[in-house]
């Protein structure tokens, strides 16, 4: 951006670890009296500025007027100052207040230091009509949070006015973004009205700064520089404020459950910061005692010379670390504090700026979110934590990441002690003297530190996995966690207990999610009545909770009313749409099942089941190029479901799509070993054999050394299937060397082993599908003899030949006979009367051949 160094004071006062860039402020000539909030700016004093005399006198200019709501008379005033002035200072100060408010409401709700409610007086007579105006799309906000009107100035000014933004469009933008994060983390459920404004703020901030917006958005050639499309990044700060934009972006993507795009905001970050991750093993001890070696899993990060020479934001000095979060030794008499890697640099971490340590952080969650919850998977998280713990710098980096190893560590009995002093110890930690709220709140936005109330619940539900459930519920009773109380009710068998907890709280104060935890307490459906009516009938939640009250008894008529409902009220529920888009598979009301799944697809496209579902409902619709279409999406999520690889292979063969279909059974084989299919197998063999254009208009005859390659493996590993044998040999003589000899010695033996196959149980010839079945490979392997005798000048080698066949042959038909003929009658079971009947003349042909042989062999 052109005039970025014009702002540089912002960009101080956003992350001030920038202050040594050697960026100034320079506004015009502008009197510096005039521009009492930029010392406050500098200094991030927040709470300060929002008391100063100036910005007292400001906030008590608001006319506030009967029958107006609260934000749009704030919103509407600010309007007014942005549009009177229009210069570049008024704009600052108007950006300084809003920047503040969402600081101010970070410090009360996430960072501490505590303050006193008489620091916190404006607006506080109309503290509940503020309340009521934040919870958006009728979620309710936390019962903890504090701070709303400051929330509401944050809305008003960086949310509500961003359009009015002349000159400070990006920096208002950004820090709208901010607002939205911290207002959408203290609300219970997900805003659709947040949701939206997230899309509009990125997309106007990649318009309004287009070296924040993603490469993919501007198609540069493949393997481009950074640097080359936004040549603005060659400086260091710029490329920094980039890299912790999109870690910023990721944090909200995954905050709304979308891991997709998450994903793809995070190699955003990677390339702007010039450094790249992966897992790794290598050899290392992780007990005292251990003797023999074995492969750790750790973190290799690649940093190239644009990282290596960013020397900005190296976080706190040497001798003020001992402010940070303590991160406890863990002292146990098996386990080791840390892996002991026998190369001991395969253990050590470069070291990484304040920014990459967010990008290694926001990584972790991701893979978090995207992995089922297992014990391999904490193995694969666990070296990112202990890649950002290595070197503390950010209190609030620091405290979520110790935090993230608690919760991890919590379900190892060697490490719950640790685990759970830990938790004690950041719970702790928020209410300190030290340090102070400026340095606490230093990339909280990108660290994902959540508010101090879950911090708390987080030590609560770590004392449960302890086995301390009443410690866990005197917790989550002060901290008005009502779900987590009636869990732990539960946990007590104290149900009723539960019930009366939430109707002395209904006493006091009504509120949509008590009436709905009622009703699920005591199985009253008049409670989630209540809750939709008391909503003014705006409430999801009420409608949720109404339709899994159906769903679990299996009323999905019911069920499916109230859910759509829901949806249609917040589209952001995929628990919701997926349990929806269930009932109507069980209806088999496939459009309908098609649509939700779509939805939910679109909403959180890592969901591999989803995808593999909505596949499912379009199949039933008869519509499998779009079902194909959507198992490639499918198999992006979890590339190693074998389901999953099935269906695609399955899919693929009804759409012509014969090359993939072979691609899916070799997946099949490296995931199960071992996969039989007979009924695609033969599609493929067919289409080759005919050269049948795919979905594409290729002739499928190119795929015939592919085919035989799969066969060849297949056949391995499945040596006693008797119709693969059969396919095989099948595929094999219809080549282009078919009649050459090699080729239908190839064709003899694997009809010989598919004919073992068919005959090898005892009772092969009792069933007349296998009779027949067998009786088929006998008379294929019979006419592939016959035809092998034609290359073959030698009467004796002919006669070797057809020897086989004939023994067997007459062996099949004294069997069939002792199974399938009538002793009075004498005639054959129709069903294998045909077969017989060909097998007769086949052998009535072979044994004439043969005496043919023997004679001329005697001449």
């Amino acid at each position: 951006m052109a005039d970025f160094a014009s702002y540089a004071a912002l960009i101080e006062y956003s992350e001030p670890d920038n202050a040594d860039s050697g960026l100034k402020i320079e506004l015009n000539g502008t009197a510096d009296g005039d521009l009492w909030f930029v010392e406050y700016l500098k200094s991030n004093s927040s709470k300060e500025l929002l008391q100063s005399e100036k910005c007292k006198e400001l906030l008590n200019s608001i006319p506030f007027e009967e029958g107006r709501s609260v934000q749009a008379v704030v919103s509407g005033f600010f309007c007014q100052k942005l549009a009177k002035g229009n210069t570049l200072q008024n704009e600052l100060e108007v950006l300084a207040i809003g920047i503040a408010a969402v600081r101010y409401f970070i410090e009360l709700n996430w960072t501490g230091p505590k303050v006193s409610d008489a620091e916190d007086a404006w607006l506080h007579d109309r503290k509940s009509e503020i309340r009521t105006e934040m919870e958006l799309d009728a979620e309710n906000l936390g019962p903890l949070v504090e701070g709303t009107q400051w929330l509401l100035v944050a809305r008003a000014i960086l949310l509500l006015n961003r359009e009015n933004f002349q000159f400070l469009k990006v920096f208002s933008h950004w820090w709208g973004l901010r607002s939205l994060y911290a207002h959408q983390s203290v609300l219970e459920d997900l805003s659709t009205q947040l949701h939206s404004t997230l899309e509009q703020l990125t997309a106007s901030l990649a318009a309004s700064a287009p070296w924040l917006a993603a490469c993919h958005e501007l198609e540069p050639e493949p393997k481009t520089v950074l640097e080359e499309i936004f040549p603005e990044l060659k400086n260091p700060a710029l490329r920094e404020m980039r890299t912790l934009f999109w870690v910023e972006v990721a944090q909200l993507r995954l905050l709304y459950g979308q891991v997709h795009r998450a994903r793809l905001c995070l190699e955003q970050a990677l390339d702007a910061g010039h450094f790249q991750m992966s897992l790794a093993g290598a050899l290392g001890k992780r007990t005292h005692f251990q003797e023999k070696e074995v492969a750790q899993l750790t973190l290799k990060i690649e940093k190239n010379s644009f990282s290596e020479g960013n020397t900005n934001s190296v976080g706190l000095p040497t001798d003020a670390k001992e402010i940070l979060p303590t991160d406890l030794r863990l002292d146990d008499d098996l386990r080791l504090p840390q892996i002991h890697f026998s190369v001991e640099n395969e253990g050590r971490f470069p070291k990484l700026t304040p920014v990459e340590q967010c990008v290694v952080l926001a990584s972790y969650f991701h893979v978090v979110k995207s992995q089922p919850k297992d014990a391999l998977a904490e193995e694969e998280v666990m070296p990112y934590l202990n890649c950002v713990l290595s070197n503390p710098l950010i209190w609030s980096v620091q405290l979520t990441a110790l935090l993230a190893r608690s919760k991890l560590e919590s379900s190892s009995r060697r490490t719950i002690e640790r685990s759970m002093t830990q938790a004690q110890l950041l719970a702790d930690s928020i209410f300190k003297k030290l340090p102070s709220a400026a340095v606490r709140a230093q990339y909280l936005f990108a660290s994902r530190l959540p508010p101090h109330w879950k911090i708390q619940a987080e030590l609560a539900s770590l004392l449960i996995s302890l086995g301390a459930v009443n410690s866990a519920l005197e917790i989550f009773l002060r901290l008005q966690q009502w779900d987590d109380v009636v869990a732990c009710y539960h946990l007590l068998e104290l149900r009723h207990k539960a019930a009366e907890v939430i109707k002395a709280e209904l006493e006091k104060k009504e509120s949509v999610k008590l009436h709905c935890m009622l009703g699920d307490a005591t199985d009253d459906v008049s409670c989630y009545e209540k809750a939709w009516l008391l909503s003014g009938q705006r409430s999801a939640k009420a409608q949720r909770h109404w339709g899994f009250y159906f769903y679990h008894r299996k009323d999905y008529d019911q069920g499916i009313s109230h859910l759509e409902k829901s949806v249609e009220l917040n589209s952001l529920q995929p628990t919701v749409m997926s349990r929806l888009a269930f009932m109507y598979m069980d209806k088999e009301d496939w459009h309908n099942c098609a649509r939700v799944y779509r939805s939910l697809c679109t909403l959180d496209g890592e969901n591999f089941e989803a995808w593999n579902n909505l596949a499912k409902a379009y199949v039933k619709l008869g519509e499998k190029a779009r079902a194909w279409k959507v198992l490639q999406e499918s198999i992006k999520c979890n590339y190693e479901n074998w389901q999953v690889w099935d269906n695609i292979m399955v899919v693929s063969v009804d759409c012509a799509e014969y090359q993939e279909a072979i691609r899916a059974y070799h997946r099949l084989l490296d995931l199960r070993g071992s996969h039989v299919d007979t009924e695609v197998l033969g599609i493929v063999v067919q289409a080759v054999i005919d050269d049948l254009p795919d979905n594409h208009g290729v002739k499928a005859g190119r795929l015939r050394k592919k085919a035989l390659e799969l066969f060849g493996r297949l056949t391995s590993v499945t040596p006693n299937e008797a119709k693969v044998w059969q396919l095989y040999a099948r595929l094999c003589s219809a080549g282009p060397d078919a009649d050459a000899p090699l080729t239908l010695q190839k064709v003899v033996q694997f009809l010989q082993r598919a004919q073992r196959c068919a005959t090898q149980t005892p009772h092969w010839c009792r069933e007349f599908a296998t009779c027949n079945e067998a009786v088929q490979i006998m008379l294929s392997l019979a006419q592939t003899c016959l035809d092998l005798c034609g290359n073959y000048s030698s009467a004796a080698d002919c006669v070797k030949i057809l020897a086989s066949p004939r023994l067997a042959m007459k062996s099949m038909q004294t069997k069939i006979k002792m199974e399938h003929e009538d002793a009075v009658t004498k005639e054959l079971h129709k069903e294998v009367a045909d077969s017989y009947a060909r097998l007769s003349e086949k052998l009535e042909e072979i044994v004439a051949r043969n005496n043919e042989l023997l004679a001329a062999s005697s001449k």
